[in-house]
């Protein structure tokens, strides 16, 4: 393994730069386990998979798309990068496109939403019963996946939130296990923790701070336009809703005003 790996890396300069891989995937490539056989689900043009094989990330990977455009490009750039024998290009829809030989243990789904992810794995829970490391990252709505996790028995090991071209994402990476250990037992912050995430809300770096204050503008505008349409039943409902999320970023954002 040692050879080839030196062998990738002579001829990483005489194709393509690995370096221009985005700042959201770098993140979720570094958080892969050295060893690791990785499926990476909607894979696109393969990115992650070539970078992580080539910075000796991962001892193997699947790229997986459901699309034969994206399949196409992936296995164009696997050839290009002479990494044939070390990523197989998967054709299928979510985790199903993974077969029984492929001992996959880290899957990674990033760039789609949080509710489309929860989907994925919910659809695919046959198959990550041998998966032991899930890497995802959604471009919105990352508390569907903090619920979907804590409901189905995944720990929720780490979070990062990045900006990257005025675009704010967030990396959550989960293991089996006790689901419940990262939350507080209260439910008021137990929502907030689902919310806004339980380490990111500790750390409330600069990207942190930046997403939910614009969240919670947002959510003060939709609230004003529904307080003046005034009409009952749904709308009262999405009302309540957004009132309880704006006191909750107010709780958890430091005051501006200090």
């Amino acid at each position: 393994m040692s050879s080839f790996f030196s062998h990738v890396k002579r001829g990483i300069h005489e194709t393509m730069n690995h370096d221009n891989i985005p700042k959201r995937l770098r993140v979720v490539a570094e958080h892969i386990r050295a060893g690791s056989v990785i499926a990476d689900i909607g894979t696109d043009h393969g990115a992650v998979p070539i970078f992580a094989l080539k910075q000796n990330l991962a001892a193997s990977a699947a790229a997986c798309d459901v699309n034969d455009g994206p399949l196409a490009a992936a296995r164009r750039n696997i050839q290009e990068e002479q990494l044939e024998e070390w990523i197989s290009v998967c054709s299928g829809d979510g985790l199903h496109a993974l077969q029984e030989g492929d001992d996959v243990d880290t899957v990674i789904i990033s760039g789609m939403g949080g509710t489309l992810i929860s989907s994925i794995l919910e659809d695919g829970q046959t198959i990550l019963d041998g998966v032991g490391h899930l890497i995802l990252q959604p471009n919105m709505g990352a508390v569907n996946i903090r619920r979907w996790l804590r409901t189905n028995g995944w720990k929720l090991e780490s979070e990062d939130i990045i900006e990257e071209n005025n675009r704010i994402y967030e990396i959550l990476t989960a293991i089996p296990g006790k689901a419940d250990s990262p939350y507080s037992s209260t439910p008021l912050m137990r929502e907030a923790e689902m919310l806004f995430g339980p380490f990111l809300m500790k750390e409330q770096n600069d990207a942190f701070r930046k997403k939910w204050t614009r969240e919670k503008e947002q959510w003060k505008r939709v609230l004003h336009q529904l307080k003046k349409a005034g009409q009952p039943g749904q709308v009262e409902e999405k009302k309540q809703e957004l009132m309880r999320k704006i006191r909750l970023a107010e709780e958890v954002l430091p005051d501006e005003n200090s």
